[in-house]
Parts: C-alpha cells; sequence; structure tokens
C-alpha cells in the first residue's frame, strides 16, 4: 500500500512540472491579438523624446544674428506675393517669414533684408548660411502657420532630412497614395499620406517618427524616429 501511495505521489509531481513546462513554452509564443515586441519598436520605445530647434538667423530689422553668414554666390530675384497671395513659411514660428518662389530657388523661409528690395533666405537648416535675395515686388505681411511644419529633420539614425519645396517626385510603389514630405540622405526621403497636417510626420507620441524609404520610390519604407526638429523664427534686435 504504501509503495503505490508513493508511486501516485511521483506521478502527480511529474504531471505537474509537465503542465508548469507546457504553460511557459504557450506563454513564450505569439498568439492572435498579442503581437510581437519588434526590435524597431522596442528600440523606439527606448528612444528620447524628439527635440525641437528654432532657429533665428535674421533679425527683426533685417540683419544677420549672430554665428550666420551671408553666402557670396549671386542672387536671383524671387516673388514673395503680393498682400492677398503671400503665404508664411511653413516652419515659422513666427510672422513675417515668407515661402517665396519660385521652388528651384528653395527659398522657403525668408526675412525682409535691411537692404532695400531683398530679402535674406536660408533653404538649409543645417547651414549658417544665408543667401540674400532680390526681390520682384514689395515685402508682404504673412501671419505664422498654426502648426509649423519642421524646415528640417534629424533622425534618430543620423540621416538629415529637408523639407520638399515643390517639384515632381517618383511615385512610391507601395504606397502609390503617399507623397514625398522631405529628402534626406543616401537618396532616401520621408513618405507619408497626401496629408498637409501631418506632412509625413507621426507626433502622436513624445517620440515623432517618420516612414523612411528610397527616394526612387522603390522599395520599402521603414518607421525611423525624429531626434530633432526645425524650425525657424525670428532673432531679437
Amino acid at each position: 500500500m504504501r509503495t503505490t501511495t508513493l508511486r501516485n505521489a511521483r506521478g502527480l509531481l511529474i504531471a505537474g512540472v509537465l503542465l508548469l513546462t507546457l504553460a511557459a513554452c504557450a506563454g513564450s509564443q505569439s498568439s492572435p491579438g498579442r503581437p510581437q515586441a519588434t526590435a524597431s519598436s522596442v528600440r523606439l520605445a527606448q528612444t528620447p523624446a524628439t527635440g525641437t530647434v528654432i532657429l533665428r538667423p535674421v533679425d527683426a530689422a533685417g540683419r544677420l544674428a549672430s554665428g550666420y553668414t551671408l553666402s557670396d554666390q549671386p542672387g536671383t530675384p524671387v516673388d514673395c506675393g503680393q498682400s492677398s497671395t503671400a503665404s508664411p513659411s511653413l516652419a515659422a514660428v513666427d510672422d513675417d517669414i515668407l515661402f517665396c518662389a519660385p521652388t528651384a530657388l528653395s527659398a522657403t523661409a525668408c526675412w525682409k533684408a535691411s537692404t532695400p528690395s531683398s530679402v535674406l533666405c536660408l533653404s538649409d537648416p543645417f547651414s549658417t548660411v544665408v543667401r540674400q535675395l532680390p526681390l520682384t515686388s514689395p515685402v508682404p505681411a504673412v501671419t505664422a502657420p498654426v502648426k509649423p511644419q519642421p524646415l528640417g529633420l534629424l533622425l534618430d539614425d543620423g540621416r538629415r532630412c529637408s523639407i520638399r519645396d515643390g517639384g515632381a517626385w517618383n511615385t512610391l510603389a507601395s504606397h502609390p497614395g503617399w507623397s514625398g514630405w522631405y529628402s534626406c540622405d543616401g537618396q532616401t526621403a520621408v513618405w507619408g499620406p497626401d496629408d498637409a497636417a501631418t506632412a509625413g510626420i507621426d507626433r502622436s507620441s513624445a517620440v515623432w517618427t517618420v516612414q523612411v524609404g528610397p527616394i526612387s520610390g522603390t522599395g520599402p519604407v521603414t518607421a525611423v524616429a525624429v531626434k530633432t526638429a526645425y524650425l525657424v523664427g525670428t532673432a531679437s534686435s
């Protein structure tokens, strides 16, 4: 009788161990409704919140701010619009910063210069060189956008991206309805839904993300965190 009891106890113990082992294995496998954490999602979760830098290359009097230099290249005339048609720079946090044409000049952020009939324009957020361009008409007044779109983005992987200034771009094969919003290092681009309110940037959390893929429009896109977003403002006089 005692031998039978011991055998039964041992059998129950072994069965319990097997059940625990099976439960642990089941818990380690993915199941519907509970996606596994990917390496990219873990990386994004550990990334510091996106920072914002406001570049202020020109003061209210139309003079260069400290740290900026004037380009020695000859300036091509730009049109910043009339009072009824003028557009603010998409990246502006202050009033009277203009978006000027043509797009080929990338005059995406321009201030009225102290020199008559000219503007000072910052095209590259990663450069301290400002261009002085002659005007085809008087400088109009504009109001800054409610939700500025960064002039440039520094991605978590080190790539630098500059805002798109019009022009014809390729179609993204994997998402034909998306548009290219920023051109980035390495012949890549920020792609996203054709929605000017988001401009290809997901700002729903403290860490902004963008979808980056080849500027050619071929190949996949990958979510990349934005380390720093660059906006523009007017320097104190």
